[in-house]
């Protein structure tokens, strides 16, 4: 876990003690001046955008007994609703639906939520850029470069110290721009373990050699995770994470000026001793049989 999310998991655990497990927000009674607690645990803030208020409760009748959250972000409101239910007549349920007060942290989350999804264009759909520019210096175990001097695609899969420094900052909503970094501003606020239902965030990641990777973030978490197999190089490739089953083809025009790494990462990626042709550093393309690696040396 990043510093920066340890710092909010740990104020999220706090307003969590207060709002789920003591449950210490209360709804003071009118008549009596007395207090009854309210324990949440849909952990899920559902949508119902442009519904009436009836709307709304019936939506949270729909998920049954406990309380639940409904959000109308067209029509800017947060609802907690209690739903309680009985036998009745004819083994049909009964259900009555009342309001409960909404915590604060729940209302500012909210907020920045909705800045985020006006700028979206009111979409639940969101998409970033991110451009790094990390310097590493990091080298592979021959003793070469990995990279040009900054963190490349493949070095967040084979350094994992590349990889976490890289999800600490895709956490930092200094690291995203627009509408992005209003989303992951009201995602570092709204109280673990609540999440937005129908939220759905993909993070593009140029690095500075041309390179790329995917990520999304885990609603459920508040992290941002690996998209399998998006990890491009510097040469187009599709980095292997596991070994591949079938035949593949690699290919790295412009050696040896045009990022000469990308050919010698490759064989890492493949288990010891794949590689029976060698000629590591000057192979133009490499090919995978199922079995082994085949180089093609440039042409004299």
């Amino acid at each position: 876990m990043s510093a920066i999310f340890a710092k909010a998991f740990t104020a999220k655990t706090a307003a969590l003690a207060l709002v789920v497990c003591f449950s210490s927000w209360r709804e003071a009674s009118a008549d009596t001046g007395s207090y009854s607690i309210e324990t949440v645990l849909d952990t899920t803030i559902h949508n119902c955008n442009a519904c009436t208020p009836a709307q709304a409760q019936s939506m949270a009748q729909s998920l049954g007994s406990g309380a639940h959250y409904v959000q109308d972000l067209s029509n800017n409101y947060v609802d907690l609703f209690r739903v309680d239910c009985e036998p009745g007549a004819n083994g049909a349920l009964v259900c009555s639906v009342t309001s409960r007060p909404v915590p604060p942290e729940i209302t500012q989350a909210f907020n920045e939520y909705r800045s985020a999804w006006l700028a979206n264009a009111q979409r639940n759909l969101f998409y970033g850029v991110v451009h790094d520019q990390t310097q590493s210096g990091l080298v592979n175990p021959d003793g070469k470069p990995s990279d040009n001097g900054y963190v490349n695609a493949y070095d967040t899969i084979y350094h994992g110290s590349s990889l976490n420094g890289l999800l600490q900052r895709l956490e930092d909503p200094l690291t995203h721009s627009g509408p992005m970094a209003l989303l992951v501003t009201a995602i570092n606020d709204l109280p673990a373990p609540f999440s937005w239902a129908d939220l759905e965030i993909t993070v593009l990641v140029q690095f500075n050699d041309g390179s790329q990777r995917r990520f999304h973030c885990d609603k459920h978490t508040a992290g941002f995770v690996v998209m399998p197999d998006t990890a491009i190089d510097a040469h187009d490739n599709t980095l292997p994470e596991a070994t591949p089953t079938l035949p593949r083809g690699y290919r790295f025009p412009g050696l040896p000026t045009f990022a000469p790494y990308d050919s010698r990462n490759l064989v890492t990626l493949f288990p010891a001793g794949s590689n029976p042709d060698g000629f590591v550093g000057a192979c133009v393309q490499w090919t995978w049989d199922g079995r082994a690696l085949h180089c093609m040396r440039p042409a004299k």
